[in-house]
């Protein structure tokens, strides 16, 4: 967040009980947790005084710009091949946090297509990024198979 910082003087004319103050809060595109600023009265003069329990107001700016991130596949990730051989093997997908990575963040997944059952496993979870992580791998199991089967495709999600 950015913003002006400003200090000036409020002059009440003769019978007048409210001001109005405006207050400019600059759009930036750094990720941030939601900011506040306080604004303070002090210093009356003439015969006031300043209520102390009401010379403090709190500005609260909240979180917009996708402080938490965007979660997706890696552009590498978009597309795998891979063929069912004598033995299990892993297909290894990178998911990637862009555009921030404040907080905890949690992503589900799950895998649908045109596959056998018990072709792939896990067909479902979740992948948790902690506080500044921006990458993570999400590895599904290809099962061996003895059976012949056409070719299958899978979406993981």
């Amino acid at each position: 967040m950015l913003y002006n910082t400003r200090q000036g003087q409020l002059i009440f004319e003769n019978g007048q009980k409210e001001l109005e103050l405006d207050f400019t809060i600059l759009p930036d595109t750094t990720p941030e947790r939601d900011e506040a600023f306080t604004v303070r009265i002090y210093n009356a003069s003439g015969k006031a005084v300043v209520n102390s329990q009401k010379q403090d107001l709190t500005v609260n700016i909240l979180s917009n710009d996708d402080a938490h991130g965007r979660v997706g596949f890696a552009s590498s990730s978009l597309t795998k091949v891979t063929m069912e051989t004598r033995d299990d093997s892993t297909v290894t997908f990178e998911v990637i946090r862009e555009y921030g990575s404040l907080g905890r963040v949690v992503a589900q997944w799950n895998v649908s297509g045109n596959f056998s059952d018990g072709d792939l496993s896990p067909l479902s979870g979740e992948l948790v990024f902690e506080d500044g992580q921006t990458s993570q791998n999400l590895s599904i199991t290809v099962h061996r198979d003895v059976v012949p089967e056409m070719r299958e495709v899978a979406f993981v999600r």
